[in-house]
């Protein structure tokens, strides 16, 4: 089996650095950095490096910089190592795609095929609909006369609309056969059912309108109205629940809910995830794509923090100032900004309005690009607060304790004072608010692919990957307690805890990002990825990069907490001893104040947020 490009990468970096130390004899036998060279070329394990690292194409050019690296490493002493390593990925992406091609052939046609199969699905759902509504004018065209009876011998809406949902329980007869065809197997049947009866019991017993609302008067247009939305996303759920099938035999129901709805898991005889993808989504929002872009993030993270870091030091001032807005965007996970972003202001009262002042208001929103700098607080050495209105009048808190970032804001904040005609941080040379695509550009220089919004799915994903770390002792410790109270439903007992816990872990990250439902950072920004590994092997990776860059199952058996928890209590409790020690309790305890304390913090920012509204 070929190796990942990533593989490759960190197996070429090793090989080099024991190459460079095998060549360090070399020096006292050659004269001359160039006489080195020559010798160098000549070396069995130098040829044997070329021949695993060098590519094909260009094999002399190529054995000339490998060769020059090692010379460079030995004899220059403003060598950086570090850096130079950074500068070769570039180049062992090529010779990487030069060795395996058919690892990229592999790639492009997966994506091909992926790209077929998203626009199979939405031909699907609109022939859903096509069909569906022809379906549904038929009902009319076939059952009209025995439905206007039925309605007149119901006599009012309610009873009539019994009368429909008999008709939908059987099978003899249109309405039943549409309501077989179109919901059953999807999600919310009852309620998309009853939506389709009550457009066929709107056109006999006519609603009464809404003010300004003109109401549909045929078929066709109630089906447009009420049912085209409806049969679209039923056609869609029922599809999703048959692809989610390995995912739900696997995992309880309770732990789906901290999943994409849209998330479908692939996996081999062996259980073995061989895909983590997203059922009708675009490219952009697929989460197979979100975790290959994290994926080039994490591989790239050292290289692109040596450059950010670096370009703090440099005299260019545009070159500074997108370096501190992409280092700030990567601490905290804040948004990028829009100098353009405004939304209007709600429930304005006119009393509280000065005269011939316009009722129409707006309130300006920020980002990265467009702190003020009074969001900047700065409460201590090496810790900053902010705090601004972000996207729809949200209020959003995050804090900085990287010390060379908070050294960076703190010296812009100090030039900019004098500046009174702006209150905006981040200018360009010519007085202008920073644009989206230019810090992008920026940032794809370093790391191409990346957008600017990975690190806010990075920062989430970290947040829950921690939060979790900081708990699992904890979930140890009360798996514990029901194995040794022997619980008469331990495994249902088991997984309320992981679940307990899990929630609390997510309800960080949310609170992290600012957002104000679970919902959305379920769907567009925690990479599942961390729970699925999570459940599996029951324990928190060290580091981000040792589940996203691996391979792993997809199981969930309680044992596997069981027994690690069963590890844990006995340590704990020889070295206690059974008697005295009350960790367990106080773990529980402490984890019900950080809920509520989360819980207290997201009632504040959302009360925050509406008085601004």
């Amino acid at each position: 089996m070929n190796p990942t490009q990533a593989e490759y990468i960190d197996s070429a970096k090793e090989a080099l650095l024991n190459l460079i130390t095998e060549a360090k004899p070399l020096v006292k036998k050659s004269d001359t950095p160039r006489a080195f060279t020559a010798l160098l070329k000549t070396k069995t394990f130098f040829k044997a490096f070329v021949k695993t690292y060098g590519g094909k194409d260009n094999i002399d050019s190529r054995t000339n910089t490998l060769s020059y690296i090692v010379r460079d490493a030995l004899y220059d002493k403003t060598f950086s190592m570090s850096e130079k390593l950074i500068e070769l990925e570039s180049f062992l992406r090529k010779t990487y795609r030069e060795k395996y091609p058919e690892d990229l052939q592999a790639k492009q046609k997966a994506k091909a095929e992926k790209a077929k199969a998203f626009e199979k699905d939405v031909k699907g759902t609109a022939k859903a609909e096509s069909t569906a509504k022809k379906d549904y004018i038929a009902i009319f065209t076939n059952m009209g006369g025995n439905l206007l009876t039925e309605a007149n011998k119901a006599g009012d809406a309610r009873s009539f609309t019994a009368i429909l949902k008999v008709y939908a329980t059987k099978q003899d007869n249109l309405i039943g056969k549409f309501v077989s065809k179109y919901f059953e197997g999807a999600d919310n049947q009852t309620s998309r059912v009853n939506t389709f009866l009550y457009t066929i019991r709107d056109l006999f017993f006519k609603p009464t309108p809404k003010p300004g609302q003109t109401l549909p008067t045929s078929p066709t247009g109630w089906f447009d109205l009420k049912l085209a939305g409806i049969v679209k996303s039923s056609h869609k759920s029922k599809i999703l629940n048959d692809e989610r099938e390995a995912l739900e035999a696997v995992l309880p129901k309770t732990f789906l809910k901290f999943l994409p709805k849209t998330l479908i898991v692939e996996v081999d005889k062996n259980n073995k995830i061989t895909a983590i993808k997203s059922k009708f989504a675009e490219k952009l929002d697929d989460i197979g794509a979100k975790i290959e872009r994290q994926k080039i993030l994490l591989t790239n993270l050292l290289k692109l923090e040596t450059k950010i870091k670096k370009d703090l030091l440099s005299t260019d001032h545009d070159t500074k100032m997108k370096a501190i807005i992409i280092y700030l965007m990567l601490d905290t996970g804040i948004r990028p900004g829009d100098e353009d972003n405004k939304i209007k202001i709600k429930d304005v009262d006119v009393e509280d309005l000065e005269e011939g002042e316009e009722i129409d208001q707006y309130l300006e929103t920020y980002g990265a690009t467009t702190l003020n700098k009074h969001h900047i607080n700065f409460v201590r050495e090496n810790y900053v607060a902010l705090e601004f209105v972000g996207k729809k009048g949200t209020i959003n808190l995050a804090t900085i304790s990287d010390a060379v970032l908070t050294k960076a804001l703190k010296d812009l904040v100090e030039k900019t004072k004098a500046n009174k005609k702006s209150n905006y941080l981040f200018l360009d040379t010519q007085g202008n608010v920073f644009s989206q695509p230019k810090v992008t550009e920026y940032l794809r220089a370093i790391v191409p692919g990346l957008n600017l919004t990975d690190f806010r799915k990075l920062k989430s994903t970290r947040v829950l990957l921690e939060a979790l770390r900081q708990k699992q002792d904890m979930i140890k410790g009360m798996v514990f307690d029901i194995t040794k109270d022997q619980v008469e439903d331990m495994k249902s007992e088991i997984i309320e805890v992981i679940q307990d816990v899990v929630e609390q872990a997510y309800k960080e990250s949310v609170f992290a990002l600012s957002h104000q439902n679970m919902n959305t950072t379920i769907k567009s920004y925690i990479n599942p990825q961390v729970l699925l590994n999570f459940l599996a092997t029951g324990t928190v990776a060290e580091k981000l990069e040792d589940i996203v860059l691996k391979d792993q199952k997809l199981v969930f058996d309680p044992q596997v907490f069981i027994t690690q928890a069963l590890a844990y209590g006995s340590a704990i409790e020889e070295l206690y001893g059974p008697e005295t020690y009350t960790g367990f309790e106080d773990d529980i305890e402490e984890a019900m104040f950080k809920k509520a304390s989360v819980r207290l913090s997201s009632i504040i920012s959302r009360f925050l947020s509406n008085a601004f509204i």
